[in-house]
């Protein structure tokens, strides 16, 4: 034996003395950490891995596709699903599952476990005044700031202090102050001459939840500008549905208040401004008629000179059933304060919704129990007729439209297996949801429905209040598909602060295709605007006057806010 192998033996020795008790120690660290995680699992009854434990190539194996790359083999999929093909199979009414707000409904509010995280808002930016966080008469006003996504979309310093001084003149002009009761004589005069340094604008609903939230937001915004309070007439249940959204005061109009409202506020009634034009009148009061069926002399609201004449009278009630903010920049008297209140055009409603519409104890007790913590896709579904052609029709639209767009896989993915991705689905009708079971049964996707009213009942107390608990939790989603048209999904998505995808629609007798679009901005889209021209009295298109101003993708004649530094859209084919 060589001297150098002598030595290497040697050397071999003294590195396996050494290694040996390093060995034991890494046995022992080993068995301690076994130990340690089988405590963990025993004690909890679980285990979750942290993202840590996985590699960065097993990671981006397992992400989903972005919309706009779509997933090759469900699109290959969907592609069967084409309307020459065999309708899907009729539903068996096993499958439909029952609507859980009924499980629910008596759910005391304080019993629901708090939600499973919390983000940090600052009173939602600063719109919500710290003296009405706590108000245990209004539990979502404070406990929403846990549920909602936090917006990027932060309020102006200039629509904060608008925000803050409305709320002054609403407390010291509303119904609760001695001002309201002095007012009221101006009902019974026709002489303007003594003006009061409290104006009003009375409110009354018209058509459905959608239709009501976002006139009401349009209606807020207008008093906004004009230095009026905002009363609303209640109707049959909105006091039930919404919280007080000023501070020491209430937007509810007394139940003795001197005017009646249910049919009495219609095209016919003296005091309406088209009728005042023509008549050449001067009642006590004016009634401004802004819904879809309002003809050229209405549309002279929108008009310079006419907001000077409209601005003298202390009492103004308002009907409409549409989102008229857009038209609102048409009045140069407002068109700078506008900029000035909302930088971004896109977020006016988006803002207003998180402002003014705080749901009432009954329907946040319904939010909380049905919200599910985790990835969130919602499917809007609003149809018109109930044929099984046509229920079919839709849901291979929606089928489409989700591979295609890569919102959804028809078979079990690498992350799914990671996080099951859930599907709210929100319907009169029942079907959809075993359709769409069906369909992406392989998927791993779970899908709910929290009712399935079959027709809608608004003015029905329960009816709404499961209306308003669905738009908030659709606007607690991640990604949001909406049906074409609906006011429904227009709250929805201004309450997310989500750019949704449409469906191309209504759909009679085929998919369109492609089946879906992405709106151009998550504003509701004012679908009668004036295309009025106050100088001539002649037709002039709305959306030309201002670059802010687009054709809505899902109503062709209607026009929305957009954000000018937006990416330019591809136009529908």
């Amino acid at each position: 034996m060589t001297d150098s192998t002598a030595s290497g033996n040697s050397e071999t020795r003294r590195s396996a003395k050494f290694f040996v008790p390093n060995l034991s120690i890494a046995f022992r660290f080993a068995f301690a950490l076994i130990i340690s995680v089988i405590f963990v699992v025993f004690v909890t009854g679980s285990y979750s891995p942290p993202l840590s434990v996985f590699s960065g190539s097993e990671l981006n194996a397992s992400r989903l596709p972005e919309k706009d790359e779509g997933i090759k083999n469900t699109t290959a999929t969907a592609a069967r699903l084409h309307p020459s093909k065999p309708l899907i199979p009729e539903v068996d009414s096993t499958e439909l599952s029952p609507a859980s707000f009924t499980e629910t409904k008596s759910t005391p509010v304080n019993a629901i476990p708090p939600p499973p995280y919390e983000q940090e808002h600052d009173l939602l930016h600063g719109l919500m005044t710290s003296s009405l966080e706590n108000d245990h008469n209004c539990l979502s006003r404070y406990q929403s700031k846990f549920y909602l996504k936090d917006s990027h979309h932060i309020p102006s310093p200039d629509l904060l202090k608008s925000l803050r001084r409305y709320e002054e003149l609403h407390k010291n002009c509303g119904p609760l102050s001695p001002n309201f009761k002095k007012n009221l004589f101006l009902l019974q005069s026709s002489s303007h001459e003594k003006q009061s340094k409290c104006k009003y604008l009375v409110w009354t609903p018209e058509n459905g939840l959608g239709n009501q939230m976002i006139s009401l937001a349009s209606a807020f915004l207008y008093a906004l500008l004009s230095d009026r309070v905002l009363l609303i007439d209640r109707g049959k249940d909105l006091h039930n549905l919404f919280c007080e959204p000023f501070p020491s005061s209430s937007w509810l109009l007394p139940l003795d208040f001197t005017l009646k409202f249910r049919s009495v506020f219609n095209k016919t009634h003296p005091a309406r401004y088209g009728n005042i034009l023509r008549r050449r009148t001067n009642p006590p009061m004016v009634y401004a008629h802004l819904s879809h069926d309002y003809e050229d002399e209405d549309k002279r609201f929108y008009c310079e000179k006419d907001q000077a004449q409209l601005n003298r009278f202390p009492w103004m009630v308002l009907k409409s059933d549409q989102y008229f903010v857009p038209a609102l920049f048409l009045i140069p008297d407002y068109y700078q304060r506008l900029h000035r209140l909302f930088p971004e055009k896109e977020t006016i409603f988006h803002l207003l919704a998180r402002y003014l519409f705080h749901p009432g104890n009954s329907v946040w007790s319904l939010i909380r129990a049905q919200f599910q913590p985790g990835e969130k896709l919602g499917i809007q579904i609003r149809i018109h007729g109930s044929q099984t052609q046509t229920i079919n029709l839709v849901t291979r639209q929606i089928v489409n439209c989700t591979s295609e767009k890569g919102l959804l896989t028809l078979t079990k993915s690498t992350y799914s297996s990671l996080k099951k991705k859930l599907v709210l689905i929100t319907s009169l009708r029942p079907e959809f949801l075993a359709l769409l079971k069906r369909v992406f049964r392989s998927s791993g996707l779970r899908f709910y429905q929290p009712s399935q009213e079959g027709r809608q009942q608004t003015g029905k107390v329960e009816h709404d209040e499961k209306a308003l608990a669905e738009i908030y939790l659709l606007g607690l989603v991640d990604e949001l598909l909406t049906s074409a048209w609906s006011t429904f999904g227009y709250v929805a998505q201004g309450i997310g602060g989500i750019r949704p995808w449409i469906l191309r629609g209504p759909v009679h007798s085929f998919v369109p295709s492609p089946a879906c679009v992405q709106d151009v901005s998550m504003e509701p889209c004012f679908h009668f605007p004036p295309n009025y021209d106050c100088l001539t009295g002649g037709f002039f298109l709305t959306r030309k006057v201002f670059p802010f101003m687009k054709q809505c993708r899902d109503r062709s004649p209607g026009l929305k806010l957009v954000d000018l530094k937006r990416k330019k859209m591809k136009p529908v084919p």
